[in-house]
C-alpha cells in the first residue's frame, strides 16, 4: 500500500498531514522545531522556556523565566530580601 497518499500525524504538535509531503513541509516549520527544542530541553531536565517561576520571598508566581529575572531586579524583591538578611543577622 503506498503510504504517500495517506493521512500523517506528527506526534510532537498533534497535527494530521494530508500525505507525506506535506509532513515534510511541517517538519521544516518554525512552529514545529519550537515544538522540539522545547522538548529536549525537557528531556534534559530543564525547563521550557514559559514555565512559570515561583519566587518563594515574596510568595509570587511569575509567568516564565523573563518575568521572574525582571521580578528578581525589582525593588520591593530587593527590599525583601535586605530586611530578610538584616532579621538574620
Amino acid at each position: 500500500m503506498d503510504r504517500s497518499n495517506q493521512m500523517q500525524w506528527c506526534e510532537v504538535c498533534s497535527v494530521m498531514c494530508m500525505d507525506d509531503d506535506l509532513l515534510k513541509l511541517h517538519f521544516q516549520g518554525q512552529k514545529h522545531k519550537t515544538k522540539l527544542q522545547m522538548l529536549e530541553i525537557i528531556r534534559e531536565g530543564g525547563e521550557a522556556p514559559n514555565t512559570p517561576k515561583w519566587c518563594e520571598l515574596c510568595t509570587l508566581w511569575c509567568c516564565d523565566e523573563f518575568a521572574f529575572k525582571q521580578h528578581l531586579e525589582g525593588k520591593k524583591h530587593i527590599l525583601k530580601l535586605h530586611a530578610m538578611k538584616k532579621e538574620k543577622k
